[in-house]
């Protein structure tokens, strides 16, 4: 159809749609044909990163801070995150901190850089933390990160804080710290390769594990986890 009105008839219809709240597409604009993400390319270089965590566990205390981060944020970006829909930190513990319990509904992943074998506890399961290894600790799980080495332990956090916050779905809740980490501490660790052999066989005595992985080791020792799982299912 073509209707040709007045600009004054549309100009008086449009104001009566602004003061009901309600916009008419076809002025509005707002579509795009491509995406256009205000992010750009940028690098962290971990030569800069490294002596700035250790600056800030000399600082800043598990106390005053209940996760010790830097948070690496885009510079074309508002806030603090890495993209639009994830953020990007590093973290430090320090021999024999503990960084106290939460939970929260965004979804997380460390990917451990440095250290002798720190640990996770995810919903009360102990997870070591080795160089290389990747450690999950999904929607709303228990978590807290303690060292008991002699070496500073360094990770590098993915979340999808972003997306969650703005699909306002964002919950936090902070934890018994004793609980989660003596509880964590009290038992033998699980090894990774444990983890991942009780997902790849639906073990249904830990219905916890939700997707029965809370980590995958670095290749070295994943080599060790294959002839694990392997001798266990030819035994």
């Amino acid at each position: 159809s073509n209707i040709v009105s007045s600009e004054e008839e549309l100009q008086d219809f449009y104001t009566q749609l602004r003061a009901q709240h309600v916009t008419p597409a076809w002025i509005s604009g707002g579509v795009s044909v491509e995406p256009r993400s205000k992010a750009v390319p940028y690098v962290w270089h971990w030569r800069d990163l490294r002596p700035q965590a250790m600056r800030a566990a000399a600082l800043v205390g598990t106390e005053q801070a209940e996760r010790r981060v830097l948070r690496l944020h885009n510079p074309e970006l508002p806030g603090s995150s890495a993209s639009n829909t994830l953020v990007a930190n590093i973290q430090i513990v320090m021999p024999g901190e503990i960084a106290r319990a939460h939970r929260h509904s965004p979804s997380a992943l460390r990917l451990i850089i440095e250290g002798e074998g720190g640990y996770t506890v995810v919903n009360g399961t102990r997870i070591p933390m080795y160089p290389g290894d990747l450690v999950l600790t999904p929607k709303w799980t228990w978590h807290d990160h303690a060292n008991d080495t002699a070496a500073p332990m360094i990770w590098l956090d993915g979340l999808d804080t972003p997306l969650v916050r703005m699909l306002e779905a964002g919950f936090y809740e902070h934890g018994d710290t004793r609980r989660i980490s003596q509880g964590g501490a009290g038992k033998p660790p699980l090894r990774l390769c444990q983890a991942l052999w009780r997902g790849r066989k639906g073990d249904r005595r830990h219905p916890r594990l939700l997707s029965g992985i809370w980590g995958l080791p670095a290749w070295g020792r994943d080599r060790a986890c294959l002839r694990v799982g392997r001798a266990g299912r030819d035994a």
